[in-house]
């Protein structure tokens, strides 16, 4: 770290003088000075990775997922760069490397990771030596909640990125044993008693997230004969820290070899030989082709229940509806459709879904091009201590993108818990809360509240509407559904229309309520006819030739045959200031059938106005 990035990343924060930082780790930078450095004494014996301890396990690897593994880091695993790209390409991994010297969490979320619009299924994160702290744990919390928040938001945005699994590596604590002299000695006492703080987050973040794996650097690396400094790596760290991330990646872990000759299947999983760099590695002996063994084969592991769920939306034969519930179990567990009366309800609600989730799977609700969609999401991400900063700007974003489609966004707030939940989580609902209020008003999103009706007096949910302390009982879903039934109606009187036919009645003449499948001269009346079914029409453009207008009725058929089902299309001569137009109409609807169509449209960049007739 350069002296003055130290200076900028000072001027960020306001507190004394007399503050210890650990983001002035100038010495942490790699630099060129340090090949110079005295080497620590290089161990004779070969070293392994020690098996990963079973409490730092996240999942394991999915043969679906595609062998890409993204890497983010700063000066320290850089030194073993080369070398992690080596061992993963031999097992047919691609591997992208980011990073720089003297990075921290919050840099290197900006300047890397956010820039990515997809990371791959693996990512690994060797950051947090260039952190914050005080000596003596003074102000810990402090400086805790900030490496925290670091944290989850670098592990939200590896999420929403496509990150199906987060190795995060932890800092080699020095002890006197560890160092040999010149300027190892200074980065122990200068550095090495915040190294400690750092591991100990890391092992509480990963208690609360499940796809986070710990690559335990701290406890393999208690040896020497691995740095330059006591913290950078040399060809052996290199080596072992290669060992300990693919150890907790999980490439290791796959069946034995069917070859029975002892010898060949030692060499299948070779131990790294580091004695020196000039010594080379041992190179596999090529051997036949062993026969096919099917008792050997591993069937394809099951996909997760959100796999699944997300496989049964990309099965809908619907290509429009008029609103979307979104959310978590909460959503998922009830008939939306059946309990609102509106036929035009998509259920887009996986159980234990949080902010981040709902964000990365937008493309299943916009797809579908709502008019409205219901958004309660929140208390999975609280009951993992997400901070609320970082739930606030997944659902900013939600909203965003939902809204620049044309949707209008129906913000539902969370729910408390009950008295016999386990986790105490109710204070920080009400704050999250509290900033989807401000949140609505800075996105335009209308804000659903009916909590007054499910709580007691203390503020929990009342067990008369409770399962299980957090889902709801039918009597529960019931205030839920009085709350939004009113403002579903509103936007689905297209609800009402019926799908065209499948087949026309035999009759020489098609009924008006049959959309023909493809739009003729004939088709289109020169002359506007009589209403059928409501009072009013609506326009999708007028032209100075009727052909433009025909063409533009076809477009809209084209687009939109849920919307004009029953609809009467036909060009309407008028002329305006002495000029000439056609325009291009469709006949039968009410006007709230009408106001929506035209909304579907406009969303869709077609012009369009509705007009009582």
């Amino acid at each position: 770290m350069r002296l003055e990035h130290v200076r900028t990343e000072l001027g960020r924060w306001p507190f004394a003088a007399t503050l210890v930082m650990a983001a002035a780790l100038t010495l942490l930078a790699f630099d060129a000075s340090q090949a110079k450095i005295k080497r620590d004494t290089v161990a004779a014996a070969p070293i392994t990775a020690p098996p990963l301890d079973p409490a730092l396990a996240g999942p394991s690897l999915d043969p679906s997922w595609g062998k890409h593994v993204y890497v983010v880091t700063d000066s320290v695993m850089l030194g073993a760069k080369q070398t992690f790209i080596n061992r993963m390409s031999d097992l047919g991994w691609q591997v992208t490397f980011t990073g720089r010297p003297a990075i921290m969490i919050r840099k290197g979320l900006d300047e890397y990771v956010r820039q990515q619009s997809s990371t791959g299924p693996v990512a690994v994160v060797a950051l947090g030596y260039n952190s914050l702290w005080e000596k003596d744990r003074h102000n810990f919390k402090r400086w805790s909640d900030l490496f925290d928040k670091s944290v989850e938001d670098m592990l939200a945005a590896l999420k929403e990125r496509g990150a199906r699994k987060v190795v995060w590596v932890t800092l080699r604590e020095l002890t006197p044993d560890l160092i040999s002299g010149g300027t190892a000695v200074s980065q122990y006492h200068k550095y090495a008693w915040y190294f400690p703080y750092v591991n100990e987050r890391l092992r509480a973040i990963k208690a609360r997230h499940p796809e986070m794996t710990i690559a335990d650097w701290s406890a393999a690396a208690q040896q020497t004969g691995l740095t330059y400094d006591a913290i950078h790596l040399n060809p052996r760290g290199g080596e072992l820290m290669t060992a300990v991330v693919k150890t907790a990646i999980g490439t290791d872990a796959r069946p034995a070899s069917p070859r029975p000759a002892p010898v060949v299947a030692a060499m299948q999983n070779p131990p790294p030989q580091l004695a020196g760099p000039e010594q080379p590695r041992a190179v596999e002996q090529p051997q036949p082709a062993p026969a096919p063994e099917p008792q050997a084969s591993v069937p394809p592991k099951k996909p997760g229940y959100r796999a699944r769920r997300e496989g049964m939306f990309a099965l809908t034969k619907i290509d429009f509806t008029t609103v979307v519930m979104l959310g978590d179990s909460l959503t998922e567990r009830a008939q939306w459709s059946e309990i609102t009366g509106c036929h035009f309800v998509a259920n887009r609600g996986i159980g234990a879904d949080d902010s981040a989730g709902v964000l990365r799977r937008l493309d299943d609700v916009t797809k579908l091009k709502p008019s409205a969609v219901f958004l309660m999401i929140g208390v999975n991400d609280v009951a993992s201590s997400v901070p609320t900063e970082t739930i606030v700007e997944n659902v900013r974003q939600t909203i965003g993108k939902l809204t620049d489609t044309g949707a209008q966004v129906y913000l539902m707030l969370v729910l408390p818990v009950a008295q016999s939940f386990t986790r105490k989580i109710n204070p920080s609902v009400a704050e999250l809360n509290a900033a989807y209020v401000a949140l609505a008003r800075e996105t335009k999103a209308t804000v659903v509240d009916f909590r007054s009706k499910m709580r007691t007096d203390d503020g929990f949910l009342r067990d008369e509407f409770s399962l299980d302390g957090i889902h709801l009982t039918p009597a529960g879903y019931r205030i839920w559904r009085d709350a939004i039934t009113p403002l579903v109606q509103k936007h689905c009187k297209l609800g009402s229309i019926p799908v065209a036919r499948a087949a026309a009645p035999a009759s020489s003449t098609p009924p008006a309520s049959v959309a023909a499948p493809e739009l003729t001269t004939a088709s289109i009346a020169p002359t506007r006819p009589a209403v059928a079914r409501g009072q009013w029409v609506i326009q999708v453009g007028a032209y100075p030739e009727e052909e433009r207008a025909k063409e533009r009725i076809r477009r809209a058929q084209d687009l939109g045959k849920t919307v004009l089902a029953n609809a009467n299309p036909f060009t309407e001569r008028v002329v305006k200031a002495g000029q000439e137009l056609f325009r291009a109409r469709f006949a039968g609807f009410d006007q709230s059938s009408a106001e929506a169509a035209c909304s579907y449209f406009k969303r869709n960049a077609i012009d369009c106005v509705a007009v009582r007739n």
